[in-house]
Formats: C-alpha cells, structure tokens, sequence
C-alpha cells in the first residue's frame, strides 16, 4: 500500500514519542564548561533574559521548533504549543506546510497556531526541496498568509531524504530559488537544518546573499535518519541499497555548528541554535559559543501526551535555570552571557582549532 504524506507525518510523531530517536552524536555542550563567579554583583530579580526576534519581544530567547501539522493530531499539538508558546511568550515554528498545500483540507491543523496565538513571532515553514518545485512564489505567499507568518523558514533536509523511499532527489537549484525568495518576499527568510548542521561554507554563502537568519539544527538532537529507519521496518519498506545505520550519527554537533556558522557572521546576523538542547544549562552553552537563542522541538512532542501543564513547567524550568546559570556567571543579560569566561574541551576544541 503506498504510504502518503499524511500517513508519514502521524508515524513520524508516533516514532518519536516512543522510540529513541536521538543522534549517538550528541550536541557536544558537555565540551563547555563555565567559570563560577562567586561574587555575583547584582539580584537574581535583576537578571533580564529578553531578546528581540523578528520585531517581537520574547521573554527568553527560545523558539519552539517545527513539529508537525497537516492532521487532526498535528492539529491538536499545534493548537497546545501555540496556546502555551502564547502565554510564556516565545517563538513558535510551524511543521512543513507542504502538506497543506498538497492536501487543503489540513489548512486549519496550521492555521490554529496564529488563532490561538495571535502576539508571538510564528514561522512559516516549506523545504527546499519543494521550494525548487514551485514556478511562481504562490504557494509560499499562501503558508505565509496561512498562519500570518513573521517569517519563513526553508528547511534543509537531504539526509532525510535521501534515506526516505518517497524522499525527494532534487537539490541543484535549491541555493539559487532560496535567492529568487529573498527578493521576493516581504518577510525574513530563516535557513534551517533538520538535524545535521550548518557549515561555515553554507553560512557564509547564505550570509554574503543577504540570508541573515540562521538556525544551525546540528547533529545531537532528533535524527531523521533514525526516525526513517524505524518508520521503514515497520513498514517493512526496502531502501535498495545497504543498511543505513551509519548515518544515524550524520551531521555537525550542534556546538560545533554553533562556533561554525558563528566564525563568518557579523553582528547583524542572528544564529538560533537547536539540534540536542534540553536544559536552561544548554541554551546559556549556546547563546555563549555565538547563538542569539536556543530551539528545542523534541522534548515537546514527548510531553504533550501528557497536557498543557507538563511542557508549561518544563519552559519555566528552563527560563529558571538559564537564569541560575546567568546568576552564577555574572551574566545580567544575554549579551553579557555571550561573552562569560568559560573552558571548551576536546574533542570541541579540536574541532574549533583544527577545523580546515
């Protein structure tokens, strides 16, 4: 039987709400160690962890990143974490809206996100290997005007894929429509990985065309190659070549990507780092090593089962503990803590110092 689209977003959050799928290369934020400052000179009241994104005042700096949409499940999640994103006053990412596009009748599994969430920034989302696809921009102004969105995020995903019997296999002229895009909308255009990392060479490549928003997505987070794997036997779909657990563990450490992408930017970029973030203690890990902001996604689709109230506590857990962190490194606010004293250990500096 052949499996659609909408069958494959629905087994997609099954797999990762029951089985492991995180990269064996973890985020690599264990290779980061603050100095304790003993003597903070300032009340832990008097810690400001706001940041502005896309024209829009966050409470702390932290998107929710692209999840699902497209059915009655992805309908209901996304009317949760946008109800939740809405009342703690973060940044919210849609799932891929292709599926809306493709099936209209999915259009309000997309759209409650902007009804119950009318203040927050809400980003769009649509891959690249659809965006290449479209001859006119009228499917992008559509999941645009969908959710009334801040921004558009165009993912990249060709491990994924390529790992998916149904995956897509056209990549050449991807750079050049994300380009044709940013001259055609009148709204920022974020460039996302899906769990594999962003290089120095494509940061700088998008940074140099006018790109100035970044989400590095690194290796150590969800891996799509490990969710493909187990969607597959169970379908008991044949990839026609050999086993591909090797690349389970594909892809830049998100830390790494971090100080990558960071290494070529200037100071009117904005780097969102996710990929492995789980703690308050990881997003001040990033935001030290040159991210404006962390992004979290599968944590959320792990607690939702259990209601509203579990993913409201564990935001306001990690608001807590980045706030414990600032204190404890003598970081007032975010841009102090982006340049705290601190020790990156191998194989991370390795990495940052032998990087050719």
């Amino acid at each position: 039987m052949k499996t659609t689209i909408l069958d494959r977003k629905d087994k997609h959050i099954e797999i990762a709400q029951t089985q492991q799928v995180e990269s064996n290369n973890k985020s690599w934020f264990k290779y980061i160690e603050f100095i304790h400052q003993a003597i903070p000179n300032f009340e832990f009241e008097e810690i400001n962890t706001s940041i502005t994104f896309l024209n829009k005042n966050l409470r702390i700096p932290l998107v929710i990143e692209a999840l699902t949409g497209g059915t009655e499940k992805g309908k209901e999640i996304n009317k949760i974490l946008a109800n939740v994103a809405e009342e703690k006053k973060i940044a919210m990412m849609v799932g891929s809206q292709r599926v809306a596009l493709e099936h209209p009748e999915s259009y309000m599994s997309f759209k409650i996100a902007r009804n119950v969430a009318p203040t927050i920034p809400l980003i769009a989302n649509i891959g690249i290997a659809q965006i290449v696809r479209y001859s006119d921009i009228s499917p992008i102004e559509k999941i645009i005007k969908m959710i009334d969105a801040d921004a558009l995020a165009i993912h990249l995903n060709s491990l994924q894929e390529i790992i998916q019997p149904e995956g897509d296999r056209i990549y050449g002229s991807g750079f050049n429509k994300i380009i044709e895009l940013r001259d055609e909308l009148e709204i920022p255009i974020i460039i996302k990985e899906t769990g594999a990392g962003i290089s120095k060479e494509i940061a700088q490549k998008l940074f140099n065309n006018g790109i100035e928003i970044i989400d590095v997505a690194g290796a150590g987070g969800t891996s799509f190659s490990v969710i493909e794997n187990h969607r597959t036997k169970s379908k008991q779909i044949s990839y026609g070549h050999d086993n591909l657990n090797p690349f389970s563990d594909w892809g830049i450490p998100t830390a790494a990507s971090i100080l990558e992408v960071k290494s070529v930017s200037n100071p009117k970029n904005f780097i969102i780092g996710s990929g492995g973030i789980r703690s308050g203690i990881d997003i001040a890990k990033a935001i030290s090593i040159g991210a404006d902001m962390g992004g979290i996604a599968l944590p959320f689709i792990q607690l939702i089962k259990n209601g509203p109230k579990e993913i409201n506590e564990y935001i306001s857990k990690l608001e807590r503990d980045l706030k414990r962190v600032m204190l404890l490194t003598g970081s007032k606010n975010l841009k102090e803590l982006q340049n705290i004293p601190k020790i990156i250990y191998p194989p991370l500096e390795t990495w940052k110092n032998n990087r050719i």
